[in-house]
């Protein structure tokens, strides 16, 4: 195996990465499809009588309730009382940046890394004319 494809290698691995690498939390419109459609493994729960937010693990929707573990025990609640659901969600445009910049980083430093390797002398060809301005 040469250098450059150890190299190489780990960075195409890390730039295929790059695409999925940001995400944040955010509000989520419809709480019932997103949970079905996503299977996300936690979500933050905002109850109608409660004023915080409770985080629950492994949620599911059957019906018009959610459930799901909250510090351990199984919890159920109705649709109708859930105020708000964030979770963990992709974010395209932070991660289209992150990936930019990382392969214009990759590109300057394999640029130079190509460009500044050592420099061998021109070759000369062995002129020996005793003094003949012509031969060579």
């Amino acid at each position: 195996m040469s250098r450059n494809f150890a190299v190489v290698s780990p960075v195409i691995f890390l730039l295929a990465l790059l695409p999925a690498a940001c995400t944040h939390v955010a509000t989520v419109p419809n709480p019932a499809h997103y949970i079905q459609a996503n299977t996300p493994t936690h979500v933050w729960v905002v109850r109608a009588n409660v004023d915080s937010s409770v985080r629950m693990d492994l949620p599911e929707v059957r019906g018009s309730v959610l459930s799901g573990w909250v510090a351990g025990h199984r919890e159920s609640v109705a649709l109708v009382n859930v105020t708000g659901v964030r979770a963990v969600r992709p974010a395209p445009i932070r991660s289209a940046v992150l990936t930019a910049v990382v392969v214009s980083a990759a590109y300057v430093l394999a640029s130079h890394a190509s460009s500044s390797g050592p420099t061998r002398p021109p070759i000369v060809p062995n002129c020996d004319c005793n003094g003949s301005s012509t031969c060579c």
